[in-house]
């Protein structure tokens, strides 16, 4: 194959591109041979070069350790050897050598490019480990950027990074290259099991930062690896900064514990730093942020603010080191019963209804105090607005400060898992209405400040210094990256109650999520079932639909009033309305002439809801889509939802229980594929092919003792006995026996499934049909879900059949393997399992549907007589042309 090859993240070809690098040089051909090929990976192992930039590791001939990729300061990704190649970035003394060096070939490496362990000298700083010593001194007028292009020369382009996206710490200089600068920050703490002697640490690049949350996350979903760090094997909690020479002391049992370390490294699949495993490593280094990783990378979403009051330690240089080690995740379920009752109590804001019977995409949150509003998933802000605008002679009582989040989510399932492949994802919003305004200062050019402002303000206004957007109320649109329980601003003002003599504003925060696509194709989801989702596509708010009525019981008082819909909104949360969002509104008119209201019934105009100025004061200001519409907002940035006002609203805390359900669902599933290792493969494999099946029982017979096939430091989940026909292994040389490994790879990844697999045929000695012919070469399995009694449940297992396929397509090219669907023999007619008209229309029919219920499976066919009934003789004829 070639490098770079193609890397998917979200879906998508080109979010993530790397630049070719192959290493080692032409002189080593033999690298690249097939028997260094990874059966499996397990791990992301991530390592630092110690050097001025990427590339810097590499050595002559063959003896390469480089990793499979680097990234440079300025975030450039290089790849330098296919994936599947397993590369020496990983082993050696003293632990992973001779029949120990298992980790090369189950781990794919990233080399992060930098300087890492300094220390203080007499005059200035020392990078530890060089001879003659690499010096550095203070730089007290850094420059914003750091053009280190004279270090790569021949490279197109400039190599930069930008020194003011780094959290503020101390700045130094090469006395060697002036023009080479560096950040460093003390790490006296738990991050650095050696603080006492290098208590300091250079730290990595914005850019990196970028570069490497993508393609870690990549490098997980495309290899389906867990996103978990190892944990303490004496406390059990996530660890990432365990330094493996804590765990190994020296003197009595050290032999022990290094055992029981390889175990421990062994038995684990996630992320792993090369200090985590290995006694003489110290990289990625304490510096690296571990916690922006683990949030960057994940597709969780999380609360918004905190009811407890406390902030989140989010910030690995300023907040308590012992809270954010603790690495805390803010989704826990146990908590959701609260910020459901903290969202339905009687302040109104209610979701999907207001008190005013208008519709309300969203919920509020009103805590009392200016609390931080933190980012509920991983996105890009495509607009904002940070400061109030002026509104004549009288300022404004409530804020109309906003921050809008475009999210990429993987909406689609395979089986029980999450899709993470082509045309996967669908764009929600996430909306954070109501935030306190910034304090902008209106000089330029702008001054950082990140104690004042976000990190993602900052950095928008570094790279637009002379923007006067933000300080005068106007909406900008950053498309600035955010993650995960980053952090976006505060809670600001707005209605918190009302009373005789009017409104009554308090801090509160508006939260809303919601979709211009179709909300039905979200895999498990609520909104799969018709009865949860109404469509109110008029040019109004007002909620007059007799479908949700019928979730509202009218109480007290005639008609349904304010009682009625705060009583109905816990009914209503699995609910998806589309509708117009309120943010879009032009006139009063689209709050209709007629307002429900009342006891009895009455009828208001809006002349009487908005007397005088009041939609000017109180509607108009906050309607930032028809803001955006009129100033020709980038569509590019913002996404459809600029050109459609009309959107699907679901319940922002249910959306989050569902995301989170999945993710957990998948993570579990990807951990339970954990596969024991054996000192020994007990299958030969040939040019591809499975040409022999050792028997591990000593004395044994050839058809006795099998056990499951282990190859490649990997166990596959699956037994000898489906994989070979026993009475043929018996009566012929097992050297006879050939199964191409691309089957294998095949079942075993279907497999790992919970739906289960039967495998009917695979290798058999001898046969007559061209069918039959390909397993006796080799060619083919037969397989069917093991339980096949539903249309549903075929469609389900159709689905993991086809993306594995569509895998191993991908990783061996086109035409690698292919299926056809073939019907049981019956004994008569039929010898043999062969294609026939029902197995033909049963195959078309699992191409075409897309759901479990879709009526391309469960439709009669009249020239298929009893089609449903011969579902269960069908089998997957998957093979190898």
């Amino acid at each position: 194959m070639t490098v770079p090859e193609t890397l998917m993240l979200y879906g998508r070809t080109d979010l993530l591109v790397a630049i070719g690098d192959q290493q080692p040089p032409q002189s080593t051909p033999t690298w690249n041979a097939a028997n260094r090929h990874r059966a499996v990976t397990r791990t992301v192992t991530l390592h630092y070069t110690h050097g001025w930039k990427a590339g810097d590791w590499q050595a002559p001939g063959s003896s390469w350790f480089g990793a499979s990729f680097n990234i440079d300061l300025d975030g450039t990704l290089y790849q330098c050897e296919e994936m599947r190649v397993s590369t020496n970035h990983v082993g050696g003394g003293p632990d992973f050598t001779g029949a120990d060096s298992f980790v090369n070939k189950t781990s794919i490496g990233v080399e992060l490019a930098r300087f890492g362990r300094i220390k203080r000298s007499s005059s200035g700083y020392l990078i530890e480990g060089y001879n003659p010593p690499i010096e550095f001194e203070d730089a007290p007028t850094p420059p914003d950027i750091c053009d280190y292009s004279p270090l790569a020369p021949g490279l197109t382009g400039p190599r930069r990074f930008n020194l003011r996206k780094m959290p503020p710490a101390t700045v130094v200089r090469a006395r060697s290259h002036p023009y080479y600068f560096a950040k460093i920050a003390p790490f006296n703490d738990a991050r650095n099991s050696e603080h006492t002697q290098i208590p300091l640490d250079v730290l990595f690049t914005e850019e990196q930062y970028r570069t490497l949350v993508a393609w870690v996350k990549c490098m997980c979903e495309m290899h389906r690896i867990p996103k978990d760090f190892l944990r303490h094997p004496r406390t059990g909690k996530e660890q990432p900064w365990i330094d493996v020479k804590e765990l190994i002391e020296a003197g009595s049992g050290q032999t022990g514990r290094i055992a029981e370390n390889k175990k421990r490294v062994k038995a684990f699949q996630g992320i792993i730093g090369h200090n985590n495993i290995q006694r003489d490593r110290g990289d990625p280094g304490a510096s690296l942020d571990y916690y922006r990783l683990k949030r960057g990378i994940s597709d969780a979403w999380w609360y918004p603010v905190d009811l407890g009051g406390a902030d989140r330690a989010i910030d690995y240089i300023f907040d308590d080191v012992a809270r954010y080690m603790a690495m805390v995740t803010y989704d826990s379920p146990g908590d959701r019963p609260r910020y459901f009752a903290a969202v339905e109590g009687p302040g109104g804001g209610h979701f999907p209804v207001g008190l005013n019977r208008l519709w309300h995409g969203g919920i509020h949150f009103t805590p009392g105090d200016p609390r931080r509003v933190y980012a509920m998933a991983n996105g890009r802000i495509v607009a904002a607005r940070v400061a109030n605008p002026n509104r004549g002679s009288q300022p404004l009582q409530y804020s109309t400060c906003f921050v809008l989040v475009r999210h990429d989510v993987h909406v689609r399932n395979i089986g029980a898992e999450i899709d993470y492949g082509a045309n996967s994802t669908a764009i929600v919003y996430s909306l954070y209405m109501h935030l306190a305004p910034l304090d902008t200062p209106s000089q330029c050019p702008f001054l950082v400040d990140y104690g004042a402002y976000p990190a993602w303000f900052n950095h928008y206004m570094i790279d637009h210094p002379d923007d006067t957007a933000p300080a005068d109320g106007v909406i900008f649109y950053p498309d600035e990256p955010i993650a995960l329980g980053d952090r976006l601003g505060r809670v600001g003002t707005y209605v918190v109650g009302s009373a005789v003599e009017g409104a009554s504003y308090g801090h509160a925060l508006h939260v809303e999520v919601f979709t211009t696509e179709d909300i039905a194709g979200f895999a498990d989801s609520p909104w799969q079932d018709a009865r949860n989702r109404v469509e109110d596509p008029t040019d109004d708010l007002v909620c007059e639909l007799s479908t949700l009525d019928a979730w509202m019981i009218d109480h007290g008082a005639p008609g349904i009033d304010e009682a009625d819909i705060r009583e109905a909104a816990s009914r209503m949360r699995e609910m998806a309305i589309r509708h117009r969002s309120e943010w879009s509104l032009v006139s009063p008119d689209q709050l209709s002439p007629e307002i429900p209201a009342g006891n009895p019934v009455e009828r208001i105009d809006a002349d009487e809801l908005f007397p005088d100025d009041t939609w000017d004061r109180e509607v108009e200001p906050l309607c930032f889509h028809t803001e955006m519409v009129n100033a020709s907002a980038p569509l590019d940035i913002v996404g459809p939802f600029l050109v459609t006002p009309i959107v699907w609203h679901v319940h922002p805390l249910v959306f989050m229980e569902w995301m989170n359900r999945r993710v957990e669902t998948h993570e579990r599933i990807l951990r339970s594929q954990d596969k024991s290792r054996g000192n020994r493969s007990t299958v030969q494999v040939t040019a591809g092919y499975v040409t022999n099946f050792v028997n591990p029982v000593v004395g044994a017979a050839p058809n006795g003792g099998y056990p499951e096939v282990v190859w490649g430091e990997c166990s596959y989940g699956i037994t000898v006995e489906k994989l070979a026909d026993r009475s043929a292994l018996a009566s012929v040389p097992q050297t006879h026996t050939r199964f191409h490994l691309r089957l294998l790879d095949a079942i075993d990844q279907i497999n790992d499934r919970p739906h289960g697999l039967v495998v009917l045929e695979s290798y058999a000695a001898s046969a007559s049909s061209v069918f039959a012919g390909r397993h006796a070469a080799g060619h083919a399995v037969d397989i069917r879900p093991a339980r096949a009694v539903t249309p549903g449940e075929w469609h389900s297992f159709f689905q993991v059949v086809a993306s594995t396929l569509e895998y191993l397509t991908g990783r061996d090219g086109s035409g690698s393997i292919a299926l056809e669907m073939l019907q049981d023999p019956d004994g008569t007619t039929r010898a043999l399992a062969e294609p026939t008209t029902a197995s033909r229309d049963w195959l078309r029919r699992l191409y075409s549907s897309s759901g479990a219920t879709d009526p391309a499976l469960t439709a009669d066919d009249p020239a298929v007589p009893n089609l449903q009934g011969q579902l269960g003789q069908m089998r997957l004829h998957l093979y190898v042309p």
